[in-house]
Parts: structure tokens; C-alpha cells; sequence
């Protein structure tokens, strides 16, 4: 990792579905505007986000969301392909698709909650980390 500085900024970039006017970045205050960030939804809502400090170039953490699911990946540094995060609570067949800047399908079984989602969030927040509180799929 390299490191830019003594800075501990935090940053969210974001995005909904292309051609919604939910787009941006915001230089995070607090946890709790982090959360807030996260949690704007409806049912059909589909966003992207990417969560990182100034002070280093990785690691960063990727959430897309599609509903109530979320496909999250945490990139550890630019030579390593990262994990994404399991949930053993999302375990229907299929697949789902995230209409955004992306748009990726997703077997269902890779996505998680949620709550698994503002979880990891938090505490990559909290430690600039890969959060412990999830399991983990290395790609």
C-alpha cells in the first residue's frame, strides 16, 4: 500500500440506475452520514458506491445494490483480484441484475442483505480494513 499523507478522510463515491439524478461524492463526516448515504432506498432501488480514505490508494471497499441485495467487494490492493462477501441467509437460485453504471448480473447465492451490508460497511469504516464480520469469497 502507499500511503498519501498523515490524512484519515474518508470519501463515498455514488451512483443510482444511468440517467438517475442520484450521483456524487461526499467527503464523509461520520459514520452515521455514511449510514444515511447507504440507507436511501425503496424496494427497487439500484446504486452503486465506493468507499475509501485520502491517505491510501487501497484498500477500498465496492457495494451495488439492487432491492433489498447487495453485492459487496472489498479490493485489497491493485494487485489482487479482492473478495466479495457471503451471507448464508440469501440462498435462492437465480440471478439478479444491477442496472447500473456497470450492469452486471449476479448469481443470487454471491449477493448479501442489507443488514450484512451496512455491517461490513461500518466496520471498514471503523478500521480501514477488510471487516471480519462476514465471510469472505477470495477471487
Amino acid at each position: 500500500m502507499t500511503k498519501k499523507g498523515n490524512a484519515t478522510n474518508w470519501y463515498i463515491d455514488y451512483s443510482g440506475t444511468t440517467g438517475s439524478d442520484f450521483f456524487g461524492n461526499l467527503k464523509l463526516e461520520n459514520q452515521q452520514q455514511l449510514l444515511d448515504i447507504l440507507n436511501l432506498s425503496v424496494p427497487e432501488f439500484f446504486a452503486e458506491y465506493t468507499l475509501y480514505r485520502d491517505d491510501w490508494l487501497y484498500p477500498y471497499l465496492h457495494l451495488v445494490r439492487a432491492g433489498e441485495y447487495w453485492y459487496v467487494h472489498y479490493f485489497p490492493s491493485q494487485q489482487e483480484p479482492g473478495y466479495f462477501a457471503l451471507d448464508e441467509v440469501v440462498k435462492s437460485r437465480g440471478t439478479t441484475f444491477f442496472p447500473t453504471a456497470t450492469y452486471f448480473k449476479m448469481d443470487n447465492r454471491n449477493l448479501v442483505t442489507t443488514e450484512v451490508a451496512l455491517q461490513v460497511a461500518r466496520e471498514f469504516y471503523e478500521t480501514g480494513e477488510k471487516p471480519s464480520c462476514c465471510d469472505w469469497f477470495e477471487l
